[in-house]
């Protein structure tokens, strides 16, 4: 099942999960946005993202967790982006 539908099918049912691991062999971090914004229905001020060139600092994850305990700006939720997961070091 793909995500999109796997979202769709449990948003329709009330049964959302605080998170979500998707992959892929050509991830595209900005499509994923787009999508995430249309079937969530958070607003793209309420999508924060961490992108990584070489490694994602605990900093940088320190930071994500502090920003995503403040109430959405325009949504009723917010949407975290770690890109690419495989990057986090391990403190983070």
């Amino acid at each position: 099942m793909k995500y999109k539908e796997l979202l769709e099918k449990q948003i329709a049912n009330d049964r959302l999960h605080h998170a979500y691991v998707i992959t892929g062999k050509y991830f595209d971090c900005e499509k994923l946005m787009t999508d995430l914004v249309g079937i969530v229905g958070s607003s793209r001020e309420d999508v924060l993202k961490v992108k990584g060139d070489t490694s994602i600092s605990i900093n940088e994850i320190k930071s994500l967790k502090r920003e995503l305990g403040f109430a959405p700006f325009n949504s009723l939720r917010k949407i975290a982006i770690i890109a690419p997961a495989d990057l986090l070091t391990t403190e983070a």
